[in-house]
């Protein structure tokens, strides 16, 4: 298949452009806010809890909020550094 230039083009199969993930939805990055929030607040909560009852219950929460974050999927415009 010839174009205009007289190169020759690809597939219209393999024309789907670069490999990477789209950043992430409005949605998903207020998620990612908001569990974030939670996970900050459950381990200030943590640090001045004397109730043990109250302490088991936070530290739930605290895991589910860190499990969620978990499976939030990852930002492919942020860039990781390394320090």
């Amino acid at each position: 298949m010839a174009t205009a230039c007289g190169t020759r083009a690809l597939p219209p199969k393999f024309e789907t452009g670069p490999l990477v993930e789209p950043a992430l939805s409005k949605r998903e990055l207020a998620m990612r806010g908001i569990i974030q929030a939670n996970i900050a607040r459950f381990k200030e909560l943590l640090k001045t809890e004397t109730d043990p009852t109250k302490r088991a219950m936070e530290k739930r929460l605290l895991a589910e909020e860190e499990a969620k974050e978990k499976h939030l999927p990852v930002d492919a415009t942020k860039e990781t550094k390394a320090y």
